[in-house]
């Protein structure tokens, strides 16, 4: 245990914010009681560079896909009927993926590198009438004040990289989710 202990610290991911400064414990004590509740190496792999995607009861989730299948999300325009999002994952319009080591981070020509990036997200058409482009707050913007979201890069259209270490998948549906049904992400 002592080796899986000391790799949790020499390996921790910087400076993003992770259960341990959450807790306000640090260093062994800490991991060893993630490690003892949470089981062993799972917590240790989820803390070490190469991230891989937390689960069910290590994430650092508020709500899972369960919690918010029935939330409403509002056309953008008028007339248009609502849906309700689980309606739109059972679709398949969302796909969620982990990012390979090799897409974590982006070369931005002047800017330098950014990342680190979690989670790839890709939105199908149906997700574009739930936004307007010149709403008061833009759609990553609002994806970006969701718990656990550190970064967003918009790529394109519907196509989003997600910073969250240590959100599990349906905890990045439900981000994405909260963020479309914000009104503030419409023009009326």
């Amino acid at each position: 245990m002592d080796d899986i202990v000391h790799d949790v610290q020499q390996d921790a991911i910087e400076p993003d914010p992770c259960t341990l400064t959450k807790l306000d414990f640090s260093g062994r004590r800490a991991a060893a009681w993630l490690l003892g509740r949470a089981g062993g190496a799972r917590v240790a792999r989820m803390w070490r560079r190469d991230w891989n995607p937390p689960n069910r009861p290590v994430c650092s989730c508020a709500e899972h896909l369960e919690d918010v299948r029935n939330l409403e999300l509002r056309p953008s325009h008028e007339g248009a009927p609502p849906t309700l999002f689980g309606e739109l994952v059972d679709a398949g319009v969302l796909e969620v993926v982990p990012l390979p080591k090799r897409d974590r981070t982006m070369e931005i020509y002047g800017e330098g590198t950014i990342g680190p990036f979690h989670w790839g997200i890709g939105a199908g058409d149906e997700v574009r009438w739930c936004y307007d482009d010149d709403a008061e707050l833009k759609l990553d913007e609002l994806l970006l004040l969701r718990h656990g979201v550190d970064r967003v890069e918009w790529m394109d259209r519907e196509e989003f990289m997600i910073g969250a270490p240590t959100l599990c998948e349906s905890g990045i549906v439900v981000a994405f989710g909260r963020a479309l049904a914000d009104p503030k992400v419409r023009n009326h």
